[in-house]
């Protein structure tokens, strides 16, 4: 065994402070509550209700009134969180083995980056444990539709629900007040929001509370992160929305984002809670906006199993945005023309029936004319047509659409600018720039998926992710609003 010379010098490895092993013995003890809670929550419906309504609610309400106060904050903690982190490794590495201070001082340094290191990780990581215990919260048939939860529907069901909606919506986007050039008078959307879900808290108790008392704006670079059809998300710190999207699209998101702050996840039943907040509103902007959205929904579902008559259906009301100039029906399709979004490496198009387009024949041309010499493809019934064709089929009243599908870069997306700068023209123009999963029952039975029994216990007992969008997608509501309406009958 060599023996170590004299000038060999070791340092002595620093231990955590008695204040550090507490923290650490806590975070443990809190692992252990969250583990234990989780469970006890996924076997027992009646507390799994008590905890998100009484407990968990009263939380997230004081959390996100508090928070609602700074704009962005959610982005600022986790932006500083990882400088920390960044300075934290440096710190460390430094003063483990460069730094020529005591052992007393390196010590006292390094405990109290430790102790500001597991702080600051519970600020982030807390509020998204306890959003995890929601994903228990029984399933809104088990709490409000107990006479039809087990009930199998019909494809006739969801038609007749579908037209009801189209007709409510028909008729009042010619009673809806509008200025000079077709728009809707925006409010204070936030204050509207909270007013209707309050209303309805008597129905359903989980809305009662604090709500925030503002919102960020969202922006194209946070669509880069999250997919360009986002129009609106909750963070454990703040809710964010497109304020500039039409009045019924900003009151929609917002109630509907507002809902998820109350513990409601699953995509499907916060759009339910938004829909039952608006046609329960004594505001005439409300009860519109919630139609809208509910007919959209239902119409996604029902083009899943009738595509035609989903088609038909939706046309008669969508195409009012080209023809009418009604701006709020503009916006039920992603409309991504301003700026490009960064990652999209694809677009398509979706335009109206080309009947629809007699008046709008040289605005259409010209943009067509644009889009195919940046190299688009403009396909009419699964082929590939040339605009002298395009034109024809306007003028004979065609029923069918154009469908534009083109590869999509920063540099095409400037070329193309001006075909799209009226996204009034088209239905839909949506740049793809996210993976979009699906579910598997609904690609294996999707007939199922919409009209039959939601299935008990299909959550994860401990750690939820994409549960709520991809098992509960918000066109999945169309289950739900057929319960709401046997129980309480179109007519009221």
């Amino acid at each position: 065994m060599k023996k170590v010379t004299k000038n060999a010098k070791t340092k002595e490895p620093i231990k955590l402070n008695k204040l550090n092993i507490g923290i650490n013995i806590s975070c443990l003890i809190l692992l252990l509550i969250f583990i234990v809670n989780n469970i006890v929550l996924y076997y027992n419906d009646f507390y799994a209700y008590f905890f998100v309504s009484k407990i968990l609610n009263n939380i997230n309400g004081l959390f996100y009134f508090l928070n609602g106060h700074i704009n962005y904050l959610s982005i600022i903690i986790f932006v500083l969180y990882f400088i920390f982190i960044i300075a934290y490794v440096i710190g460390i590495i430094y003063y483990e083995n460069i730094s020529k201070k005591t052992y007393e001082s390196r010590s006292k340094i390094i405990n109290i980056f430790y102790t500001i290191l597991i702080t600051y990780s519970l600020l982030i990581i807390l509020p998204s444990a306890l959003s995890q215990f929601a994903n228990h919260l029984p399933h809104f048939d088990s709490l409000y539709f107990k006479e039809t939860k087990n009930k199998t529907y019909e494809v006739e069901d969801l038609i007749e629900l579908d037209k009801f909606l189209q007709q409510k919506v028909m008729s009042m986007s010619k009673e809806i007040k509008r200025d000079d050039y077709g728009n809707i008078k925006s409010i204070d959307y936030n204050k509207q929001a909270v007013k209707n879900l309050k209303n309805i808290s008597n129905k359903i108790e989980l809305l009662k509370g604090l709500y925030p008392n503002n919102s960020s704006k969202i922006n194209n670079l946070m669509r880069s992160f999250l997919g360009s059809k986002t129009v609106g998300f909750t963070t454990p710190y703040n809710t964010y929305f497109d304020y500039n999207k039409t009045p019924t699209s900003v009151l929609n998101t917002i109630t509907h984002e507002f809902c998820h702050t109350k513990g409601i996840l699953r995509e499907s039943e916060t759009v339910y809670c938004a829909f039952l907040a608006g046609i329960e509103s004594d505001d005439e902007l409300s009860r519109y906006s919630s139609y809208i959205e509910g007919f959209s929904w239902v119409s996604d579902a029902l083009y899943a199993l009738e595509p035609n008559i989903s088609d038909e259906l939706e046309d008669e009301v969508l195409s009012k945005c080209l023809t009418e100039n009604y701006k709020e029906l503009c916006d039920v399709y992603t409309k991504n023309n301003e700026e490009y979004i960064k990652g999209a490496k694809y677009m398509r198009i979706s335009s109206y029936r080309l009947k629809n387009y007699l008046n709008n024949q040289e605005e259409l041309k010209d943009s067509l004319t644009i889009l195919i010499n940046n190299g688009a493809k403009i396909i009419v019934d699964n082929e590939e047509r040339i605009l002298d064709e395009i034109l024809k089929l306007i003028k004979d009243k065609s029923e069918s659409r154009i469908t534009i599908e083109l590869p999509i870069s920063n540099k095409i997306f400037k070329n193309i600018k001006p075909a799209i700068k009226d996204g009034n023209l088209y239905l839909a123009i949506y740049q793809k720039n996210k993976k979009e999963n699906v579910s598997k029952e609904k690609k294996k039975d999707a007939e199922k998926y919409f009209l039959g029994p939601l299935k008990d216990k299909d959550e994860n007992i401990i750690f939820n992710t994409n549960y709520s969008s991809v098992e509960y997608e918000y066109s999945r509501v169309a289950r739900l609003l057929l319960e709401h309406y046997e129980k309480e009958g179109y007519l009221n």
